[in-house]
């Protein structure tokens, strides 16, 4: 029968005074205490260096010379104790990236699994995204009918946007001689002479051979798709018997649709730590500072001149009267028709965003608002002194790019069992046990 609890008699490593304590078994317990009262005496000292002993003398003595040994903690007895593991204790540098999972190394497994086994998806449609090698093309077109017609297709990305006349005129000095023209297969000269001046998409035809199973022509096989790939931007059609059925294959993970490409996916692309995964919105914190208005106006009663925009409130001495800043808002307000006099709450709507978010006019002299002059500021200030003050008129906001998930869109679309690494990080742990 399994025991309920770990039970502890006797035990007097380093503060510990003989003491006697039953531990409840499979459930998250907290060990509190004064400082020097023995806390990690009893987890480390006595538990997990008992149970590591047990274990290792429980392994085979060839295995053994190849571990160090474990005294025995000073201890009467323990009991019911299973084979344990225990995160050191260390100082670890405060970041406001850090996780426990990230602290503790777990997801770093977490991030080798989804870059290793996630299956992409399309982060616009949700389609699962595929893409073969060479030679894992080469083994479907080999296990297909004997005397089947293949064609192989591939649209270049250097005929997009060109009329049917350029872009055919173009695929001749290339030296291919049949295109797929408005769904048709036909020599070039063929398609010269119905070119038009519209823009249609153009499938060159790179191959045309009857697959013969018995003696295959691999080498010419292999050209093909590599010829494809190449030509088409790392996509191809195959054609079977010249139209109807179709099989379009990726070099790379792609949507068409969508026209959205995924890279090729470490570990790094999952890690908000790193350039590549990190929200370039949030920059991976999954939170962003945003101004908030009520704080930059705090008391609309007052007038611009009376200081009503508080971090601009030392602009309104004759020092700083015509310049910066301040000279721009008061050719605004000549062009806009108030006064810089005037009570905020006085000014009509549009004349208090005009303050706020800049005049709606195309011209380098418009006036940008003050929310954009405040983030110019912070973001091109070396003074930690300045940036803290700006921050005083700043609220913390989830990051509307991720939602606070931290990564890029493209990363939290690969997923294992129908989990991105975000859904799988935000179960608790109850959950898996």
């Amino acid at each position: 029968m399994k025991k309920s609890v770990i039970e502890v008699r006797g035990a007097r490593v380093n503060n510990l005074k003989n003491i006697d304590v039953d531990i409840p078994r499979d459930s998250l317990v907290v060990i509190t205490g004064l400082s020097g009262s023995g806390k990690s005496s009893l987890a480390f000292d006595t538990l997990f260096a008992e149970a590591n002993r047990r274990y290792v003398e429980s392994l085979s003595s060839y295995a053994r010379t190849f571990l160090d040994g474990f005294d025995k903690p000073d201890v009467d007895a323990i009991r019911n104790l299973s084979p344990a593991i225990s995160i050191d204790q260390k100082s670890v540098s405060r970041s406001p990236r850090s996780t426990v999972g990230t602290m503790t190394e777990v997801y770093d497994y977490l991030r080798i699994l989804y870059a290793k086994m996630g299956v992409p998806h399309c982060p616009t449609c949700g389609k699962v995204l595929t893409r073969k090698s060479v030679r894992e093309i080469l083994e479907e077109i080999l296990a297909l009918p004997d005397g089947i017609a293949l064609v192989f297709l591939a649209e270049s990305t250097q005929l997009a946007g060109r009329t049917e006349r350029e872009a055919l005129t173009l695929v001749n000095t290339w030296g291919y001689v049949r295109v797929r023209l408005r769904g048709e297969i036909m020599p070039l000269t063929q398609a010269l002479d119905q070119a038009t001046t519209e823009v249609t998409p153009i499938g060159i035809v790179i191959d045309r051979l009857v697959l013969d199973r018995k003696r295959p022509d691999k080498e010419r096989l292999i050209d093909d798709i590599q010829t494809a790939f190449r030509v088409g931007g790392g996509t191809f059609v195959l054609c079977l018997n010249g139209k109807g059925e179709e099989h379009v294959y990726n070099e790379e993970y792609r949507c068409e649709a969508c026209d959205v490409h995924l890279p090729e996916f470490t570990p790094s692309h999952f890690s908000f730590n790193s350039p590549e995964g990190a929200c370039p919105k949030c920059a991976g914190l999954g939170i962003t500072l945003e101004f908030d208005p009520s704080l930059v106006i705090p008391n609309k009663s007052l007038s611009i001149a009376e200081g009503a925009i508080r971090p601009w409130s030392k602009m309104n001495s004759d020092r700083h009267a015509g310049s910066g800043p301040m000279q721009l808002l008061r050719e605004c307000a000549k062009r806009e028709k108030f006064s810089l006099d005037t009570p905020l709450k006085k000014l009509s709507a549009k004349h208090y965003d005009v303050i706020l978010h800049g005049e709606k006019r195309d011209d380098e002299n418009r006036f940008p608002g003050v929310i954009a002059l405040l983030e110019q500021k912070y973001r091109e200030t070396k003074s930690d002194h300045l940036r803290s003050e700006i921050e005083a008129y700043m609220q913390s906001r989830v990051c509307p790019q991720c939602a606070g998930k931290r990564l890029k869109q493209v990363t939290l679309a690969v997923k294992v069992e129908e989990l991105s690494i975000d859904d799988l990080v935000s179960q608790s742990v109850e959950h898996f046990l």
